[in-house]
């Protein structure tokens, strides 16, 4: 975990490279299913302000959401 929460990970230089000598086909074909995966597992709440973004809303700040 870092310090800010969320997770951290660390991507070598190796895995830098093999992913960069992947045809663009192949990447993008890889995050469109990472997306797809990401929107399937996400809550309702999520999905919502994922939506308000694409209508150019602004994000309220945590602490600015009413409280559950």
């Amino acid at each position: 975990m870092s310090e800010r929460g969320g997770y951290d990970y660390y991507v070598s230089d190796e895995q830098i490279a093999t992913y960069s000598a992947l045809p663009i086909h192949v990447r993008l074909a890889w995050v469109e299913e990472t997306a797809r995966v990401a929107y399937e597992l996400s809550t309702p709440e999520v999905r919502a302000r994922w939506a308000a973004l694409r209508r150019g809303e602004p994000m309220p700040s945590p602490e600015q959401e009413p409280a559950k």
